[in-house]
């Protein structure tokens, strides 16, 4: 056996044949991979912890700060006195916007803030898009305003300007402004109100004694 240099360990003599010159090389390699001390016990845990931490950042960034689950389309539903445009102009959703930063409260005000919308819903679609629900004012019948003429809501909002009657909505020449001028005025406003949406479209006016 050679002699070995200080702080290593000599390997063993080998026997002069190859096949007994492999079979001590391989013990002594299993007996140097056992003395390969084991990772220390806290390791794992904090490995895990780690790689938790990575994973939670990856997802954040994905979600609210990436292009992949933005706005890329949106879509309206449930208008027809209003336009598409109309109600795009005024939603005012940025494309490119991280779904899950988009304000739908603010989007939803700023649709509600148009006229002929009474109410609206707006929903994301995931991966990419937007969806916005209108619920518009029902026309009730045309009134007289102090500047000319108006369509009034079902709710008592006037909530149009038009330039006279219009064809398919009753006129109420006692009605001027958004409340009832007298009786008769009060109880046409409630002949119309409770006309059927059929029978409303072939009415022209309506008076009251």
């Amino acid at each position: 056996t050679r002699p070995s240099a200080p702080g290593f360990a000599a390997a063993p003599a080998v026997a002069d044949s190859p096949r007994g010159r492999s079979a001590q090389l391989r013990t002594w390699l299993r007996s140097r991979a056992d003395r390969v001390p084991s990772p220390p016990s806290w390791w794992w845990p904090r490995g895990a912890v780690a790689l938790g931490l990575v994973v939670v950042a990856a997802t954040v960034w994905v979600v609210a700060f990436s292009p992949v689950l933005a706005v890329r389309t949106v879509e309206v539903v449930g208008e027809q006195q209003v336009t598409d445009a109309q109600v795009l102009a005024a939603a005012g959703v940025p494309a490119g916007t991280p779904l899950v930063r988009l304000d739908l409260a603010g989007v939803a005000d700023r649709v509600r803030a148009l006229d002929a919308v009474a109410d609206v819903e707006v929903t994301r679609v995931w991966p990419d898009g937007v969806r916005i629900e209108v619920v518009e004012r029902r026309p009730l019948a045309v009134i007289r305003t102090e500047d000319g003429f108006g369509v009034l809501g079902s709710d008592g909002v006037v909530y149009r300007r038009v330039q006279g009657p219009v064809p398919g909505l009753p006129f109420l020449d006692q009605v001027v402004g958004d409340a009832a001028s007298d009786a008769g005025a009060a109880a046409a406003l409630q002949v119309a109100l409770d006309l059927p949406t059929s029978l409303a479209r072939r009415v022209a006016s309506v008076t009251a004694a």
